[in-house]
């Protein structure tokens, strides 16, 4: 039989693969999308924010009741920081007028989210994509072959949105470049009677950071970024993590090891931006085009950002618009541009820890070199 054949095949199925993968269907083109995904293990990256409701909108989602049950988000009611000083101060989200957004299952964001995609007839290959030739036509094989799998798929456009390893595009041979090094050691904690926090909460210490926020099922999610020995020894001892942890004071209990649900996970966290986020048949997305800064909380808007506007994108181009293509290049190095200098202003506002190897790679270089 011949292999199946599709206008667009997206590889990885998280929010940008999604979102690229619904608007196409809008629009009637056969899409399909590969990933080898376990919706009941924990992920990273549980914030949404408010302004996120009008690309869901664009989805055909008026509410985030339509796509999740009310067990898997929570409101974020405010933010507390202590950054550049051991004092706190808080921001209401009443002071944001798109609100403060939402705390999420992640995983059961991605799961409904993929669902959706194939009501709207998506076809989904639970499976890992392996290499990827150009003949004409795209070829793409599976990585571990399944009884239930094709040999192969074939597309005309390819969307890498394989996240940070850029899978697709590594094997097209587009390279990333890479800004300042920070790793992220992450944990989630065991549900506490007695953790009624919910805030979203930063501290700047002098290896790094840490972040924490209660996720809606009661668990908490800890991370604490900085250069990667640091991170590789906090995965190694995990008491020296809880220790380094209970001296912040982030929340208003101490913490053991026995709290920690899964043991202590090493991320890349750094910021990375592809060189190029689109071609001629193929497109980048979500973290395969621009990875952010995890103190930006940008990660899951920009994945639906940029998951759209890339179908718009093929859509446009299809139809014979010119600049199409390099319009969506423009949109991602916009977006770019705009958090490094968010960056800039925050990372630069830490001056008590300036010694230290972590916080001396954010200093300004010539006006603002360490940040273009």
């Amino acid at each position: 039989m011949p292999n199946p054949h599709y206008h667009v095949i997206i590889s990885g199925s998280g929010p940008a693969g999604c979102a690229a993968a619904i608007r196409l269907r809008q629009q009637g083109r056969k899409v399909a999308l590969v990933d080898q995904v376990n919706d009941q293990k924990l992920k990273v990256g549980e914030s949404l924010p408010g302004a996120a409701i009008r690309l869901l909108r664009s989805l055909g989602l008026q509410s985030l009741e339509e796509l999740l049950p009310t067990s898997a988000f929570e409101n974020c009611v405010a933010n507390k920081s202590a950054w550049g000083t051991e004092q706190w101060s808080y921001t209401d989200a009443l002071r944001n007028p798109e609100g403060g957004g939402w705390h999420i299952m992640r995983h059961t964001f991605e799961a409904a989210l993929r669902q959706k995609a194939i009501d709207a007839g998506v076809h989904f290959y639970r499976g890992k994509s392996g290499s990827v030739r150009k003949v004409g036509k795209y070829t793409v094989r599976f990585k571990t072959p399944k009884p239930e799998l094709p040999e192969a798929i074939t597309a005309n456009i390819l969307i890498d949105a394989t996240g940070r390893a850029s899978a697709v595009l590594r094997q097209l041979g587009i390279t990333r470049q890479h800004f300042q090094k920070q790793m992220a050691a992450v944990c989630w904690l065991h549900p506490k009677k007695e953790d009624v926090d919910k805030t979203t909460t930063i501290k700047s210490v002098s290896k790094g950071w840490w972040y924490t926020s209660q996720l809606p099922d009661g668990s908490r999610v800890l991370s604490f970024h900085g250069l990667p020995e640091t991170v590789a020894k906090m995965v190694k001892d995990p008491k020296w993590y809880v220790q380094e942890f209970n001296k912040t004071q982030l929340i208003n209990s101490q913490i053991t090891t026995e709290n920690i649900l899964e043991g202590i996970l090493a991320r890349d966290a750094s910021v990375s931006i592809s060189k190029q986020a689109a071609g001629a048949d193929w497109f980048a997305v979500g973290d395969a085009a621009l990875s952010f800064d995890p103190l930006s909380s940008q990660g899951i808007f920009f994945a639906l950002y940029s998951g759209l506007k890339a179908a718009d994108a093929i859509l446009k181009s299809s139809a014979g618009e010119a600049n199409a293509i390099n319009n969506y290049q423009q949109q991602v190095t916009e977006v770019f541009k705009a958090n490094q200098r968010s960056r800039a202003y925050f990372y630069t506002i830490e001056k008590r820890f300036l010694e230290e190897d972590y916080w001396k790679q954010y200093q300004l270089v010539g006006g603002s070199a360490s940040f273009r």
